[in-house]
């Protein structure tokens, strides 16, 4: 896997197209291709041999959040694709989030997931609790990623990426 900035039409369209019919009942709906729009920094993880996309990520926010603790980067949209989950697609993208949010000078990550993705935060150091300083939208769990936390999944990233 490798992970691109900015992904570009083709690759959030293929996203749409592919993973929203596939999608449970229980996940959230929206479109990356709207995300895309709105997006301040969106990234993807695609497979190497084909570049079909596997994840997506992304932050909304203009800047780094200053909260408590240091400037935070805000995790807002994840997805694995229904077709890659449970596997290590999910480590992967969440180990490039981490390393996007060091290089953008960040000392923690903070987002707000649904309860079914909660496993993947919890096994890969997250924090299930509210950052001070911070809001999360009603019916969601806050996680904080602590700067420690964040260089242990840029190792990870490192070493699984291929270009």
């Amino acid at each position: 896997m490798t992970c691109v900035r900015s992904p570009g039409a083709e690759v959030v369209d293929a996203a749409d197209r592919d993973w929203i019919p596939a999608r449970r009942p229980t996940d959230v709906d929206w479109s990356w291709r709207e995300m895309a729009a709105e997006s301040r920094d969106m990234l993807g993880v695609l497979r190497v041999a084909d570049r079909v996309p596997v994840a997506l990520f992304c932050s909304t926010a203009p800047r780094l959040l200053k909260l408590a603790g240091g400037p935070a980067y805000r995790l807002d949209f994840l997805e694995v694709g229904p077709p890659f989950r449970g596997g290590e697609v999910g480590v992967f993208s969440l180990a490039a989030a981490a390393s996007r949010a060091l290089e953008c000078g960040a000392r923690k990550l903070v987002l707000a997931s649904v309860v079914e993705a909660r496993k993947l935060y919890d096994r890969t150091g997250g924090k299930q609790r509210l950052a001070e300083g911070w809001r999360v939208p009603r019916g969601l769990l806050p996680y904080e990623f602590l700067e420690e936390d964040l260089h242990l999944l840029e190792e990870a990233f490192h070493e699984r990426r291929q270009d």
